[in-house]
């Protein structure tokens, strides 16, 4: 799937989590996610994409989260409440999305994580 391999192009790479997120990557991610929200797999590849472009880039933070991202994740976790992969790939993004940010984890604590 299509998110799966922009989770494996952002991985340990920021230039290709910069090139991502500034031709529309996250908000693709979370298109899919929304289209095809009962397909474990797409919610799964979904997080794991917004992990790794969280991961240790401040700005594409911000952009997921403005994209909605939050909302996404928490979404995709409690419809597959029950699949291991989401739920693992959801607190991954989460914990990226809030890492070194008070501001951002206040944002995922509201969205009813905790």
């Amino acid at each position: 799937c299509g998110c799966l391999a922009l989770a494996n192009n952002a991985s340990n790479n920021n230039d290709n989590r910069v090139k991502i997120a500034a031709v529309g990557g996250i908000e693709g991610i979370l298109h899919a996610m929304k289209q095809h929200a009962q397909h474990e797999g797409v919610q799964e590849s979904g997080c794991l994409a917004l992990a790794n472009l969280g991961c240790n880039n401040t700005d594409n933070r911000v952009k997921i989260t403005a994209a909605g991202g939050i909302e996404g994740i928490l979404h995709a976790m409690k419809q597959h409440a029950k699949h291991e992969g989401v739920q693992e790939c959801g607190c991954l993004a989460l914990a990226n999305i809030a890492s070194n940010n008070n501001e951002k984890r206040l944002e995922v604590a509201a969205g009813g994580s905790i």
